[in-house]
């Protein structure tokens, strides 16, 4: 597993973790007790973590890559800490639920005064919960959904946002798809670099005509090209098939690296990161035994 640390197009790759790593997630929560004797818990729906990754016997140029992350020598941080790891989903918890986590279209959005509208619904999923439900009328203008970071993304690349990419992994996104009315859909991807610019050559998934029942959509995307950064994922529509206003339910959201996607697993997001804490040992001389904890942030 090949560990990189930074921010989108430029990435600088850890030294392979030694025995491993540990991640703690911790999701807040109240007690509340009642006047008549109940109990009620509230929890966070998305927790944060925390990374703690552990070397033995680093050399020193090897550690000084990690001295330079802990020191600011790189800067100050935050940082996106990501891998080639192909069982990761690299969409939220709200984007590969089908908005389950958080019952709402966070991390999703179609095109701006398209007449089209993207909200959560409660039945009707792959998962017997919620799926997006992305109303596309006869009249509409865009037929594209887009499958964002959120807001909060603290590394937007102008009006565009996307997923950072490590370099030489090949991407799969995948997603559920279903409709009331036949309509031809596709699962796209394309390449953005460092300031949210679109690169050459976009890729589409086959399409795929829906009905009630769900498919399976994909789109496998090669090593990324020079320059590339971040990765836009999103679904359209083909609007000359809209002959009637048309509801397309999305469900079961993956974005992972390999030729093939896995089966699904929930969301882990891109975390973003501060470095606070790096303990060293000195085994001999010149050698280092050393643990890194990383903080998720935002």
């Amino acid at each position: 597993m090949g560990l990189f640390l930074g921010t989108p197009g430029r990435l600088i790759a850890l030294p392979e973790p030694d025995p491993g790593v540990s991640a703690t997630v911790v999701r807040r929560f109240g007690v509340h007790d009642l006047l008549g004797g109940g109990r009620v818990v509230d929890r966070a729906a998305v927790g944060r973590r925390e990374w703690r990754l552990s070397w033995q016997r680093l050399s020193e140029d090897e550690f000084a890559v990690l001295e330079a992350f802990h020191t600011g020598a790189f800067g100050p941080g935050p940082w996106v800490l990501v891998s080639d790891d192909i069982g990761w989903n690299w969409l939220t918890p709200n984007q590969a639920s089908g908005t389950d986590v958080l019952g709402t279209a966070d991390g999703f959005t179609v095109g701006p005064a398209s007449g089209e509208t993207a909200v959560p619904q409660w039945g009707g999923s792959v998962s017997g919960f919620a799926c997006l439900a992305w109303t596309v009328p006869t009249n509409a203008t865009s037929g594209r959904l887009w499958v964002v970071p959120p807001l909060r993304w603290p590394f937007t690349a102008g009006a565009r946002r996307g997923v950072p990419v490590v370099p030489g992994a090949v991407y799969t996104f995948a997603v559920s798809a279903a409709a009331d009315v036949p309509v031809t859909v596709r699962a796209n991807a394309g390449w953005l670099d460092a300031n949210g610019e679109y690169l050459p050559a976009p890729h589409a998934g086959p399409p795929a005509v829906l009905g009630p029942t769900y498919q399976r959509l994909s789109v496998t995307l090669p090593a990324p090209p020079a320059g590339a950064a971040l990765l836009e994922t999103t679904v359209s529509v083909d609007l000359s098939t809209v002959t009637a206003n048309a509801t397309v339910r999305l469900d079961l959201l993956s974005l992972t690296t390999g030729t093939v996607a896995p089966p699904w697993r929930p969301g882990g997001g891109v975390p973003v990161v501060s470095v606070t804490d790096l303990a060293d040992r000195y085994p001999w001389h010149d050698v280092h035994d050393c643990a890194m904890t990383l903080l998720e942030v935002g």
